[in-house]
């Protein structure tokens, strides 16, 4: 059992472990500053819908890294967006200058929670598997930053693609909760 739980929680680390390591790396204090606000707002958030338990708000954001790289991401996007207009700053944030940087992150962040939210509006098994199961939901933003980071390292630093964009919020998302339930519906009948 001890393994199961073990191998539970290790996507929830290494997505924390990856956000804090591009952070750090990069030495990008704004988005620093933005992460611990976005865990301030989220022990907030814990705390209001739990207070019967005082440490909830402590531990339970490290258990939705998603959660707090999406409003991380908002923040950090508010904070950093370049441009006068509207439409300056929306090319400026589909263009991150690398592949792999806190750029590339949220931005892929932020793309996974749209298309979680226009998936939510269909299907409720995409609401709970954002919910309920988060070491599966922190692998699906992993593989969105993945498959960014690949998509970009080929555009050298160009502006994302309305087109892939759209197959990101559209098709991800469902490929992923197919994916886990079939998955999950293996394990179960093994």
């Amino acid at each position: 059992m001890s393994l199961l739980v073990a191998a539970a929680l290790l996507p929830l680390i290494l997505v924390h472990l990856h956000a804090l390591w591009l952070m750090v790396s990069r030495r990008d204090g704004i988005a620093i500053a933005c992460s611990l606000a976005a865990w301030l707002v989220l022990a907030l958030l814990f705390k209001a819908l739990r207070p019967s338990m005082p440490l909830a708000a402590v531990w339970l954001p490290g258990l939705y890294p998603y959660a707090l790289l999406g409003i991380s991401g908002v923040f950090w996007s508010i904070s950093r967006a370049q441009g006068d207009t509207a439409r300056e700053k929306w090319n400026w944030l589909l263009s991150p200058a690398r592949p792999d940087g806190p750029h590339a992150l949220f931005l892929s962040v932020l793309i996974g929670h749209a298309g979680f939210a226009v998936l939510a509006l269909w299907a409720r098994p995409a609401l709970l598997a954002y919910l309920y199961a988060p070491s599966a939901t922190a692998l699906c933003f992993l593989c969105y930053f993945l498959i960014l980071g690949g998509y970009q390292s080929r555009r050298h630093g160009r502006r994302l693609g309305g087109l892939f964009v759209s197959l990101s919020i559209l098709v991800l998302p469902p490929a992923a909760i197919v994916f886990f339930s079939a998955l999950s519906s293996w394990w179960q009948g093994r």
